[in-house]
């Protein structure tokens, strides 16, 4: 049974506002994993770049 009273009438903006809270959290959580990868992928290459950037050291004498 639901939680509705009889003769109580839809609320089509309240369905519709909870449609969109839903698809939108479906969104987050659906892009989430590709964000994650996307930082850990650049989180990488940023620190492969660094020994390359670094100045040479000269030789020991």
């Amino acid at each position: 049974m639901s939680g509705r009273r009889r003769g109580e009438h839809r609320d089509p903006v309240g369905a519709a506002l909870t449609t969109l809270w839903v698809l939108g959290h479906a969104v987050v959580l659906g892009l989430l994993p590709v964000l994650i990868q996307h930082n850990h992928q650049a989180g990488a290459v940023s620190q492969a770049r660094v020994p390359e950037a670094a100045p040479d050291t000269p030789p020991p004498a």
